[in-house]
Parts: C-alpha cells; sequence; structure tokens
C-alpha cells in the first residue's frame, strides 16, 4: 500500500488559524514561536503550561520534550495537532501531553523509520495516535478519553506498543492492521486498557481492548 502524506488544505489552515486568533495576540504569538522553533529540528523543549496550536510539522531529527512540571498542547482547528514533515525519517516525542476536542487525530505520522513516543499523555479529541507505516515504539505514554481509539498502527514496521495505559475509548484501544497479509513483527506488551466501549453499531469491529 503506498502511502501520500496529507498535507493541510487551505481550508484547514484557515480553520486553524481563526480558532487560534481567538484566544488572542499573546497565543497568537506563542503558537508562532514554537513553530518556528520546531521547523529548525533538532531538539525542543516546549514552554511550559500550555499552546494552543495545530498542524505542527516535525522535521527530520525533531525531538520534543517537556520541561520540569510538564507542557500541554492543545489542537485547535481541524487536526491533526502533529504530523511528520514530508522528508522527516525519525521523530520522537518524550513527556509531552496533547489534548483536544471533537473527533480529530491529535498526532498522525507516516512512513517513519523510527517514531519514539515516551510518557507522554493523549487526551480526548478522536484519536491519540496513529502511524501508518512507521517504525520505533510507543511507550510508557496514556491514552484517554478518545471518541474512536487510543493507538493505531497500519502497516507497521516491527512496531512495539508497551507499558501504555488506553482507557475510556469509544470504539477500540489498540489497533494493530496490515493492509495486505503479512507480518510485521509488531510486538504489543503490558499495556493496562480498560472501558473500552463499542459506541458503533457492528458485527464485532468495535469494543476491543486490542
Amino acid at each position: 500500500m503506498t502511502f501520500a502524506r496529507r498535507r493541510p488544505s487551505r481550508r484547514d489552515l484557515l480553520a486553524g488559524a481563526a480558532a487560534l486568533a481567538a484566544c488572542g495576540p499573546a497565543a497568537v504569538a506563542a503558537a508562532g514561536d514554537l513553530r518556528a522553533r520546531i521547523a529548525r529540528g533538532g531538539v525542543v523543549v516546549l514552554p511550559p503550561g500550555e499552546t494552543a496550536t495545530t498542524g505542527l510539522a516535525l522535521p527530520d531529527g525533531a525531538r520534543l520534550l517537556a520541561p520540569k512540571g510538564g507542557a500541554t498542547l492543545r489542537l485547535l482547528g481541524p487536526g491533526p495537532l502533529l504530523r511528520a514533515a514530508q522528508d522527516a525519517r525519525r521523530v520522537a516525542l518524550e513527556g509531552v501531553t496533547l489534548t483536544g476536542d471533537g473527533a480529530a487525530t491529535l498526532a498522525a505520522f507516516e512512513r517513519l523509520d523510527e517514531l519514539t513516543v515516551t510518557g507522554c499523555a493523549f487526551l480526548g479529541a478522536g484519536a491519540g495516535l496513529e502511524a501508518r507505516g512507521c517504525g520505533g515504539s510507543v511507550r510508557d505514554s496514556r491514552f484517554t478519553g478518545h471518541s474512536r481509539h487510543g493507538v493505531f498502527s497500519l502497516d507497521g514496521v516491527a512496531m512495539a506498543i508497551a507499558g501504555n495505559r488506553v482507557e475510556d475509548c469509544g470504539e477500540n484501544g489498540v489497533l494493530v492492521w496490515r493492509s495486505a497479509i503479512g507480518d510485521d513483527g509488531a510486538r504489543v506488551s503490558g499495556n493496562a486498557i480498560a472501558r473500552i466501549r463499542a459506541d458503533r453499531p457492528g458485527d464485532g469491529p468495535y469494543g476491543n481492548a486490542i
């Protein structure tokens, strides 16, 4: 299966800009500064507290870290809040909290050789983390209150999903799918999963922990 990375449409960008502008000049300035720092790549320590933004594209080698006391990125607009830049092969998130409302996905990555998510929290919104054609690991993180699913891996490359807490999701907890029959080497272990509902009707595709 071939993946085409979706770039935000003009409508998406306008919706996000309008939502951010409604938060006031200070919020616009803070989000703009963060976007510029992330675009330069490398290690980025997020500002403490909460920053409202959308459509942050992580370049190759980007590593987002939360400072002592924590940092939250809040999704504005249609999402996703985080995605990979066109040429990115490796990105990392450590200790970051992502949150939002509605049906959007908080973080959506495609075709990364190494996606590393450690000690993060994905709260609310439609879905927490979606990884398509990615290798790497999702460890010791929390996925709570999503209307669809917590973690979704499609056509992963030896993806490790371990030690996470996934709870209060409306369709499924952890999904590991393939577009064709085969072994992708996924390792799913030590996850604590609770209160997964089946809000959508069907003959079994919803309401599954894993």
